[in-house]
């Protein structure tokens, strides 16, 4: 299958990787444009940036997804499926059903809970139990798609962030090329 990836920071490495891996082809990568990040301003590509680029996979870095260029370069890459992963920007109805298989999203809580930003932290904060990864069809809402899979897992006692986001990270990985 060739795969648009769409995704920016450290939590979408894992999924990059399987899919490279798999016996799938990516063959473009869209992430957020180089910033100045660190504290001498010099400016930083996203981590999903610095790993396609390695791979010699194409990368876009547009600022946003709702303009005709950017729209009608997606249309013109031959993929039959969009795979996001943590990806800061909005994506306009005409790119979610613009391929076979539309687009799939990670999304790191047992959905319908914890939908939209920072669902790892509010997993923390209110001392869940037990979490899942769910690999989701995307529709105009915010995490509102349908659920086509979902691994549940129960949480260490006083797991932290970086190990439950890294956790979250590995396990929506291999949900992404289970099939």
């Amino acid at each position: 299958m060739k795969i648009i990836f769409m995704g920016s920071p450290e939590f979408a490495i894992p999924a990059l990787k399987e899919l490279v891996l798999s016996k799938h082809n990516v063959i473009a990568v869209f992430t957020s444009k180089p910033k100045k990040r660190d504290r001498y301003l010099n400016i930083q590509r996203s981590p999903i940036h610095k790993l396609a680029s390695a791979l010699s996979i194409p990368v876009y870095t547009p600022d946003s997804l709702k303009t005709h260029d950017v729209q009608n370069l997606i249309a013109t890459l031959d993929a039959d499926v969009i795979v996001v992963a943590a990806y800061g920007l909005i994506i306009p109805k005409a790119i979610l059903k613009m391929k076979k298989y539309g687009c799939i999203n990670i999304h790191p809580s047992m959905l319908p809970k914890y939908r939209g930003a920072a669902p790892i932290q509010r997993t923390i904060i209110n001392g869940e139990k037990e979490t899942a990864v769910c690999i989701i069809q995307m529709d105009q809402g915010v995490d509102t798609g349908d659920i086509i899979l979902c691994q549940k897992f129960h949480l260490a006692k006083n797991i932290c962030f970086s190990e439950l986001h890294d956790q979250c990270a590995k396990v929506g990985a291999k949900l992404l090329v289970k099939q």
